[in-house]
């Protein structure tokens, strides 16, 4: 028992050292969401490799356009030539230089696949930016996550720490009872086990928010000390104005998931064309000037200036099979489109409708668990008047005030996993994040604990 009981005082210790490490080490501006995510637009990594992605895939679209420009080149040779003529038995040698420089220029009159390529690489720079909208949604949705963690955590302490306080009280108390000869050992081995259990909550507590503030670090680039608590008397959520099949035709019509997929399918669908015109003959105009000196050895000294215009006609007949092949592989390309669109459409239908009954549901939930806080506070207060009137013991207390830190705590994630649901509902119906930021942010206050 004397070792048990040592380890629980060092225990205590380090939770105590803990404990006076405040949440708020330095004073310093509090981050609200909007700050937060402001920040986390300019620093987290993944979206700015989002954002790097989108730059690059914008690009081809310019690419595919030049290809249809005019191509000028020019090129330059120049060489000495060494040699020996033998006729009837006499060799004459000749050595002289030569030189040539030519201008072409190739104007594409009629190049199908030219043409397909750049429709297609347009629907590639729509696609570039949706998947850009799609990583700034995807940023908002951790950064909530992250943001409410972090809040739920700090929570989670307070409420223990209300109770380990709670604790350690009854536990002197116990002792001072069973010392004055009107209490039991139980009473005391009781309190100590509650205890040492607030001891490993607050603990984990610590861990849970140490790990919360860490990855919300990671997004904004810089070090939160404070951020903005839930205004819990604003949180008065209403019932949804739209049922969950509006809310369904709004994600169909306005998700960047959806919009991503139909763009997949409308470039697969491209690839097909321009596989097929492998089959079709190419038109270039031509343009061609040239300017040469030592052609030949009888006159290497003289020059030639030449210059040249016309279509240039190509024709394929048989490439082995290899336009056709491409054509199959991009007609099955196609087909995996088209069904992951209807995969990303059930997807997104189901998690709307998750996210909505969340929504629904987790009003529900907070009144209900408003209630059982009220029922826990009440019971606490009748615990400690039977205590005085000796109809209640110590352990029964402790129990009431169990029950209350497990309502407070029940409550304060009910309340962020509201909504958290609620800005996933508007994010996946085409909601701009910054709107759904903004929306949660309004239910926030802007003042430290």
């Amino acid at each position: 028992m004397p070792l048990i009981r040592g380890a629980c005082a060092g225990l205590a210790c380090v939770v105590g050292m803990l404990a006076c490490i405040p949440l708020q080490a330095q004073p310093a501006l509090v981050l609200d969401l909007h700050s937060a995510w402001t920040a986390a637009r300019a620093q987290d990594p993944a979206y700015q490799a989002a954002l790097a992605a989108r730059r690059a895939g914008v690009e081809p679209e310019a690419q595919a356009f030049a290809a249809m420009l005019p191509n000028v080149s020019f090129t330059s040779s120049y060489n000495q030539v060494d040699l020996q003529q033998k006729s009837g038995g006499v060799t004459t040698p000749y050595s002289y230089a030569t030189n040539n420089n030519a201008v072409v220029a190739r104007q594409p009159l009629w190049r199908k696949s030219q043409n397909v390529q750049y429709a297609q690489s347009r629907l590639q720079s729509q696609a570039a930016e949706v998947q850009a909208v799609l990583a700034e949604v995807d940023l908002a949705q951790r950064l909530g996550a992250a943001y409410f963690d972090l809040l739920f955590s700090q929570d989670v302490i307070r409420f223990t720490d209300s109770l380990l306080i709670a604790s350690q009280g009854q536990l002197q108390a116990a002792r001072r009872g069973f010392e004055a000869g009107q209490g039991t050992r139980t009473d005391i081995d009781e309190a100590q086990a509650r205890l040492d259990m607030a001891q490993a909550q607050m603990l984990q507590a610590r861990q849970q928010w140490s790990y919360a503030r860490q990855q919300i670090e990671s997004m904004v680039g810089r070090a939160v000390q404070d951020l903005a608590p839930l205004a819990l008397e604003a949180l008065q959520a209403q019932p949804l104005e739209v049922n969950v099949e509006g809310w369904i035709a709004l994600a169909v019509d306005h998700s960047p998931e959806l919009r991503l997929a139909q763009l997949r399918v409308s470039v697969a669908e491209q690839e097909i064309a321009k596989a097929q015109a492998g089959h079709l003959p190419t038109v270039d105009a031509v343009g061609q000037y040239t300017l040469s000196n030592g052609e030949n050895m009888y006159s290497p000294s003289s020059g030639y200036q030449s210059s040249q215009i016309g279509l240039q006609l190509s024709l394929p007949i048989y490439a082995g099979g290899a336009v056709s092949s491409a054509a199959r592989q991009a007609l099955a390309l196609l087909e995996r489109e088209q069904q992951l669109q209807l995969q990303t459409r059930t997807t997104l239908e189901l998690q709307v409708r998750r996210e909505y009954y969340n929504s629904t549901e987790g009003v529900l939930r907070v009144q209900a668990l408003e209630q059982a806080l009220q029922s826990a506070l009440q019971l606490l207060a009748s615990s400690r008047k039977g205590v005085l009137a000796g109809s209640r013991t110590q352990t029964d207390v402790l129990n009431a005030l169990q029950r209350e830190a497990e309502a407070r705590r029940d409550l304060a994630q009910a309340r962020y996993q509201l909504l958290i649901a609620r800005q996933k509902l508007r994010t996946l119906c085409g909601v701009a994040p910054e709107q759904a930021i903004a929306t949660t942010q309004s239910q926030l206050l802007v003042t430290p604990r």
